[in-house]
């Protein structure tokens, strides 16, 4: 048990990683809102129970949201290579092995499973994701019944009036692999373990399928699920383009967005279920609005606020007079963001994109800032060398991302002036799409 020393006690170097990790996290993503952290216990054993889409970024959502050094159950396949296995135990991640691991390695299930009725029965959080695995869909899958197993087996190993409580977190993401994307991380009500102890000792299947139930019950409440499987396509798209309109404020943050997306996907679900013809309508109309802006290679974000002239020639003189320093931002970190894009690139899987992206962006960044240290120049004169440069690469890239915007917003502007009927066919597409949305939602 000296190997799990560093999982059940406060580990000095897991502090310094996850304090960097989070520094690096909100590089990563440009808006990060977080809900519900009160309802996390700070008197019990936790299992955080995530939505699982997006591989290890799932994971670290929580880990650099909390106070305590939660320790995570993660599929074993991950733990490839002794220094993969190093790291990730540094980070106090250990395996879950899955059927498809082979028999064999199921067995050793028993021992990482007595590692974490450990590190519960010490007082401290561990992290589960009730899933199993991960998927690009934004629903939730029907939950194992491992993680109501492991609340009972770490039950019955505290002392009495000491309770387990699973905490479901919803995470949704604006993209899965982009970098500067957006993240809404929201923590559930807790649930007690010990309010369902008497009927697992009388009938444990009832008990660990009602836990699995309250699980899930609260995710599908903190995340964006959508259940109709027919409609699904169709749901994302609608929600994608009226999202903007529908909102109350005209520049939201992310965790307002995913609210109203939400709502937008509810109220169509429940709406397409009582009148399936209103889907096909609106199915038609979000088909050839999609088809339209991808042959113009127009993004939906050209639409989300097209402001006034003014505004817009304010926008020109901005993106003129900060071009100098976002040339030097981009040249100063060109050489760590070529190494990134191209060693994330090889990955097949694509939930596993952003969780690459965003390791080796850490490692290759860290190690080109700190070869800085190196150059013969004075000591400070590096030190905010190695400072300013992660700052002016966050902006670069959110300037050639506002740029791209930008020129789009130029090109469809230039085509509604010289009347060409495909772009103003895509703008009253779209306003007919928005229309139907907003009626539907009043129905309801």
């Amino acid at each position: 048990m000296n190997n799990n020393k560093h999982l059940t006690k406060h580990s000095k170097s897991y502090y310094l990683l996850k304090s960097y990790t989070h520094f690096a996290f909100n590089i990563f993503y440009s808006d990060v809102q977080v809900t519900g952290t009160e309802n996390i216990p700070t008197d019990s054993p936790v299992i955080f129970a995530p939505n699982h889409q997006n591989a290890l970024m799932d994971a670290l959502s929580i880990i650099v949201h909390i106070k305590k050094q939660p320790v995570f159950m993660a599929r074993a396949d991950i733990f490839s290579g002794s220094l993969t296995k190093k790291f990730l135990h540094l980070f106090k991640i250990i395996p879950v092995f899955r059927i498809r691991d082979g028999v064999e390695a199921l067995s050793q299930n028993d021992r990482s499973f007595a590692t974490a009725v450990q590190i519960l029965a010490s007082g401290n959080c561990l992290g589960m994701m009730p899933e199993g695995t991960d998927n690009d869909k934004h629903r939730l899958r029907p939950l194992k019944k491992g993680i109501a197993r492991l609340a009972f087996q770490a039950q019955s190993e505290l002392p009495k009036g000491q309770s387990v409580k699973i905490v479901p977190v919803g995470i949704h993401y604006s993209h899965y692999q982009d970098f500067r994307s957006k993240i809404a991380v929201n923590f559930g009500k807790p649930i007690d373990i010990l309010d369902y102890s008497e009927l697992y000792n009388t009938n444990p299947q009832k008990a660990l399928s009602d836990v699995r139930e309250a699980i899930a019950c609260e995710l599908k409440q903190r995340m964006l699920h959508i259940e109709d499987d027919t409609h699904y396509e169709l749901l994302v798209n609608a929600k994608n383009i009226a999202w903007y309109e529908l909102c109350n404020k005209p520049v939201p943050n992310y965790g307002e967005r995913y609210v109203c997306e939400k709502d937008i996907s509810k109220t169509l679900e429940n709406a397409y279920s009582a009148q399936p013809q209103k889907a096909e309508e609106l199915n038609h109309l979000v088909t050839e609005y999609n088809n339209l802006r991808t042959r113009h290679k127009l993004p939906n974000e050209i639409f989300e606020g097209l402001y006034p002239r003014k505004e817009f020639y304010w926008d020109i003189a901005r993106f003129l007079f900060f071009l100098a320093p976002i040339i030097a931002g981009t040249l100063f970190n060109l050489i760590p963001a070529l190494i990134t894009r191209r060693l994330s690139s090889k990955i097949k899987d694509p939930q596993f994109v952003s969780s690459f992206k965003f390791a080796i962006g850490l490692i290759s960044f860290t190690v080109y800032y700190l070869l800085f240290l190196c150059l013969p120049a004075p000591f400070l004169a590096k030190v905010i060398c190695i400072l300013a440069m992660p700052i002016l690469g966050v902006l670069a890239s959110d300037y050639f991302k506002g740029l791209r915007i930008f020129l789009a917003t130029v090109r469809f502007r230039r085509g509604l002036a010289q009347n060409e009927p495909s772009f103003s066919c895509l703008q009253q597409l779209r306003s007919d799409i928005v229309s139907q949305v907003k009626k539907l939602m009043t129905i309801q």
